[in-house]
């Protein structure tokens, strides 16, 4: 992995990291990000994929083994190698995708959930909305990472990520629009 490379926001001093598709990744002890049940939360990144070939590649999530109670956004888990943030738990797991500008561009993700409904946005447009009404189990010990699946074996991200935040709560559309617009537009979120 290497930090330091020119992120996703013009101007903007902080910097995005590159990972290679291997086996980079950034860990965060994930105790209060597991969001167990059905407590709201939200995940943003500005993400730059340059490589989507093989397994699905995951931009930030919590998850346990194997890939149960938990959540990610990511990109290949679906159709046409779209982004997707997913919710998954012991016997099922709901996806929502977005359509996402072309290989090599950087696309803003926000997912959110509110207890009953998971959302996802791309570049500040709601692009798929699905019910999510069972709870997961939100194993506290999950890690909570960037560019790798939790067990960091798989699901390798290869591209930039950048201003990755998590949220203890469902950001409002308005607000997601309000960051994007920031990004791109100069405008105060």
């Amino acid at each position: 992995m290497t930090c330091g490379v020119p992120g996703a926001i013009a101007g903007d001093l902080d910097t995005a990291c590159r990972f290679d598709g291997i086996d980079s990744a950034v860990v965060v002890s994930a105790a209060k990000l597991a969001f167990a049940g059905t407590r709201d939360f939200s995940v943003e990144a500005w993400a730059r994929p340059t490589d989507l070939s093989g397994t699905p590649r995951l931009v930030a999530g919590v998850s346990g083994t194997p890939y149960l109670d938990g959540w990610s956004i990511t990109y290949g888990n679906g159709p046409s190698e779209r982004p997707s943030i997913e919710r998954d738990r012991a016997g099922g797991a709901e996806t929502a995708f977005a359509d996402a500008g072309p290989l090599g561009a950087y696309v803003h993700l926000v997912g959110t959930y509110d207890g009953a409904n998971l959302c996802l946005y791309a570049n500040g447009i709601l692009t798929s909305s699905v019910p999510s009404p069972l709870p997961v189990q939100g194993l506290s010990g999950n890690a909570f990472t960037i560019g790798s699946d939790g067990n960091l074996v798989d699901q390798h991200f290869t591209g930039d990520i950048d201003e990755v935040a998590v949220y203890d709560h469902a950001l409002l559309a308005s607000r997601v629009k309000a960051h994007f617009d920031a990004a791109t537009l100069g405008a105060k979120p």
